[in-house]
Parts: C-alpha cells; structure tokens; sequence
C-alpha cells in the first residue's frame, strides 16, 4: 500500500520497490521475517524517492495499530524514519504505542507527538454545536462536556442523543459503565424502523457504496438513506470514486458505531436470520469480490462453500496471495476440518513457510497434503504440494530428494505453469549438484514454457 500511494504521487518513485515485492512473491519466500527483504525494498523505495521526489510529501499511516502486531512492522517504521529524506514527512495516527524506540527521534527534534492537543476545547464544542447542528450549549451541557473531555466522538454522541437524560447522569455523577453504547443507544432507538433496520443490516459491510446496498438488501432508496444519515453526521464516513465516468460513494461506518451495530445485530437476529444475512452477503461478493465473500461464508458457518471459495481464490490470485488474509479465513474453521481436509492441510503448510519461516512444520504439513491429494486423486494440488516440498528439500540441501520427487511426478499430467515451476525447481538441484548440462537443459525448457 505504501509503495502504491507513493506511486500515485510520482510513478517511478515507487515502480522499482514494487517490483521487487512481486518478484519475493513469485519465489514464495518469507518476507515477514526476513530483515534483509525490509532493507532492500524499503531501501529501494527510499532511494526513489530521493530521486524523484524533491517537493515536501507528507505520507498519512492512518490507524496504524490495525496493523498486524508483528516484528516487520516495527522494523519498516524504524528505517524509514531514519532514512527517508527530509522533505517527506510521515504523519501516524494510532491508537496504541509505536513499536519504535521513539527518544532518540526526540532527542533529534524529528519526533512530535501530539496526544492532549487532539481534545476539544469548551470553546471549540461550542463552535461545533453552533456550525454542525445549529444549537447553543446551555449551563447544563458544560459538566457533560467537561466528563466527556474533549473527546469528539463522545460530543458527536452527546449533541445527537438525548441531552437531557445525559446531562441527569452526569450531574448526579452517575455516569454509565460504556458512555458510547449509552449516547449511541440514544440516537439508533431515535430513528425510523426502516433506518433501524438497514444501520443493523449494512453493519456487516466494512466499506459499501447505496448500489451494493440496494442489491444485496433489496432495497430502492439506499442513497438517500446514506445521504440523510451523512448529512446528519451519523458516524458514517465518504469517499467519493469515479466509477465510469460518473462519481460515487464509499460509505463506512466509524469503528465504535460500527461495532455498536453488530451488538445490536447479534441481540436482534436468531441464528438462522443472521446465517441468512451473512449468506446473502456472501452470495452477491462471490461475483464481485471473492475474498469479501469467503469471510461472509464462514460468518455464516457454510463451509463447504467457503472452501470452495478459497480453493478458487488460491488458484487465481497465483503470485499475489495475501497469506495473512488466507490465515485469518483458516482460523474461522473447525479443528477437526482442519486435520481431514487436504485443502485446509495444505493451506496451513502455506502458512506456516511464507508467514513464519517454519520449514519443519510445514515440510511435514506438505508431505500430508500431497499424500492426502494423491489419494482422492486431486492432480492440480497434488502438484502444488509437490512443488513446495521441491523447494523446500532444495534450501535444506537434499538435492537428490528433490530431484527424484520432481522427476517422478512430471510423469503425471501437470499444467505448464506448474510443470515450469517445477523444472525450475529441478534446475536449481541440479546446479547444487555441479550438474550443469542437466540444470541448462531443464532451465531452457522451463523458459520455453514460460514464453509460450
């Protein structure tokens, strides 16, 4: 992402790093793990952008702390702030610590951190109050706000909801366990059944546009929902897109009311209404959005399509795989699926290489999966399987293994893309082994096939 918002300002700033992420991808190597990838790829970004960026940039890492709580991030952070130059400036907004030793930043002057400055001022809710909802604060608003401190959201909430009632609580210093479900409850029990019901039902998508809303609910007025809901600044956010020539919106809910929502959801839906939300949602994403519609699938508990849905994801996304959304999916199964089905065998094998450099546990995952696919003679996976553990016995030095199991399964039919793979695989065993006719030969037909 980073690479590509900075390809949006200046192209080639960010072509040659982009390049070299897609080229760690098709060797299907580690990447979280490996310190010298973080190096080479930030440190190509960062010399493009020296290069071709000489104006003053200013690069937004919004919600950083919905980044996975892992190592790299820590250390991709750490070199660009050392290394980028100094007309980029990077601005981070998080809920969480950084992952960074951040004093020497500070000691440096390189390093400010705003935390206090962000709460509103009695004189800026006035303002707010006056502009956004065209009303005065009155005496009994002010301990209200002064509980609040500052906190916007919470003064959204309050000047939305009931005033009154909120005001009572407070002033008889009676202030409710969760102030947002309070102040929100307020304004969500406020509103029409027909807006009650698509705030619950849209709930469920992160990112959704009235079009998306209409086909999926069955609904004819979801753009003016949306709008009367932003207008009123319902804790509802926009983009707008160019979608054909025409503009349109994204909508999303903001995190807390979100999640507001789905309580609600869950307290109004009996398990089979909301199976047959979640698979509705499911079926529309399945035409337009596979990854979207997997997770709808597994919400509802389909796992048989969701597997299926996955298995069709693997085979096209061949070189892009996002392996932490692919774990995520995992996790969402049965145990007891996980150890009988050969996809999910396989996939965890996947997981285990790319994600966390495991080789032993998924050496041993591989091995299980090609068994367990040879037996139900599922031939494109078995292959896939076969490929993984060439590589592997490769980087652990067993050539000859290698060789042998290469060999013996390009006697099956395998597809050309996967038989390139694996003659690739085969050339590198044999170079290892100083046979070097062998390793020409098979690298010449695997770039023959590439070509073709």
């Amino acid at each position: 992402y980073l690479t590509g918002a900075v390809s949006q300002y200046s192209e080639k700033a960010g072509e040659s790093a982009a390049g070299i992420l897609e080229s760690i991808r098709n060797r299907e190597g580690a990447l979280s793990s490996d310190t010298s990838v973080i190096n080479t790829v930030c440190g190509t970004l960062v010399n493009d952008i020296s290069k071709y960026i000489k104006d003053e940039l200013y690069i937004v890492l919004d919600d950083l702390h919905l980044l996975p709580d892992e190592e790299w991030v820590g250390e991709v952070l750490e070199y660009l702030l050392k290394y980028l130059p100094s007309n980029v400036h990077l601005l981070i907004t998080t809920r969480e610590i950084l992952p960074i030793d951040t004093g020497k930043l500070k000691a440096k002057r390189k390093f400010y951190e705003i935390s206090e400055g962000l709460k509103f001022t009695g004189d800026e809710v006035r303002i707010l109050a006056n502009k956004e909802y065209n009303t005065e604060l009155m005496d009994d608003d002010i301990p209200v706000i002064e509980k609040i401190d500052g906190w916007i959201t919470g003064v959204h909430l309050y000047l939305q909801g009931d005033r009154e009632r909120g005001a009572e609580f407070i002033t008889k210093g009676v202030l409710p366990e969760n102030i947002y479900s309070f102040f929100a409850e307020d304004i969500f029990s406020s509103e029409q059944d027909e807006v009650k019901e698509f705030l619950l039902n849209s709930a469920v998508l992160e990112n959704f546009t009235a079009k998306e809303c209409d086909e999926i609910f069955k609904k004819k007025n979801s753009a003016e929902v949306l709008e009367e809901l932003f207008a009123r600044n319902v804790f509802i956010n926009r983009t707008e897109i160019i979608d054909d020539g025409k503009p349109e919106y994204i909508y999303n809910y903001q995190s807390l009311f979100r999640d507001f929502l789905k309580r609600k959801l869950d307290e109004n839906l009996t398990e089979a209404e909301r199976v047959e939300l979640y698979t509705k949602v499911g079926e529309y994403y399945r035409k337009t959005d596979l990854s979207k519609a997997i997770r709808f699938y597994l919400l509802a508990g389909d796992f048989e399509t969701a597997l299926e849905s996955i298995k069709d994801y693997y085979e096209s996304a061949t070189g892009s795989i996002n392996f932490s959304l692919l774990e995520s999916w995992i996790t969402m199964i049965p145990d007891d699926m996980k150890t009988e089905n050969a996809f999910l065998v396989f996939y965890k094998g996947n997981i285990e290489q790319v994600l966390y450099g495991n080789t032993g546990s998924a050496l041993e995952l591989f091995e299980r999966s090609a068994e367990m696919f040879k037996k139900i003679k599922e031939t494109v996976f078995y292959v896939k399987s076969i490929i993984w553990l060439s590589y592997l016995k490769v980087n652990q030095g067993k050539n000859g293994e290698a060789i042998e199991l290469i060999e013996e399964t390009l006697k099956e039919k395998v597809s050309p893309a996967d038989k390139a793979k694996l003659l690739y695989r085969l050339g590198i065993a044999y170079s290892n082994l100083f046979e070097y006719d062998k390793a020409l030969d098979v690298f010449q037909e695997a770039l023959e096939i590439s070509n073709v």
